[in-house]
Formats: C-alpha cells, sequence, structure tokens
C-alpha cells in the first residue's frame, strides 16, 4: 500500500523520536526513502502460516544503495 505524505511524515518522526542510527549497514549512507506498506503471514516453527495472522511492515530504503529496512507499522500509528 503507497504512503501518504501524511504517513511518510510519521514515519520520519517516529524514526527521529526514538534516535535511531541513521546509517545503512550497506553502503554507509544515511538518507532513506519510505517506500510501502507490505504485509507478511507469521509463520510458524513448522514452516506454515499460522492462521492467517499478518504484520504490517513499512520499508525504508537506503537512498543510496537501495538496502531495505522494515519496520512494524502499527507503532508507528500507521494502518
Amino acid at each position: 500500500m503507497p504512503l501518504t505524505p501524511a504517513q511518510s511524515q510519521k514515519i520520519e518522526n517516529y524514526l527521529t523520536s526514538k534516535k535511531l542510527n541513521p546509517t545503512c549497514p550497506s553502503c554507509g549512507e544515511r538518507k532513506w526513502t519510505p517506500l510501502d506498506i507490505i504485509s507478511a503471514n507469521t509463520v510458524t516453527a513448522k514452516g506454515t502460516t499460522n492462521g492467517g495472522n499478518s504484520v504490517l511492515m513499512v520499508q525504508i530504503a537506503c537512498s543510496n544503495c537501495g538496502f531495505i529496512k522494515l519496520y512494524a507499522a502499527v507503532p508507528m500509528g500507521l494502518p
């Protein structure tokens, strides 16, 4: 699901408030771009999906090399 400008701002505010290290572990750049909210099914130890449960995640990509980090969307106040 594409992000609205308001959602992108929420993400930026959230990450700033947590004082996270913004350095990309792949290339060392410090500039990131929010991409989309995605959903992933949870998986049990046996490798099966867990009753249709899913986790909403925000993709954030390094603006230099494209490395992607995932963050849970709900704690950020996103749907």
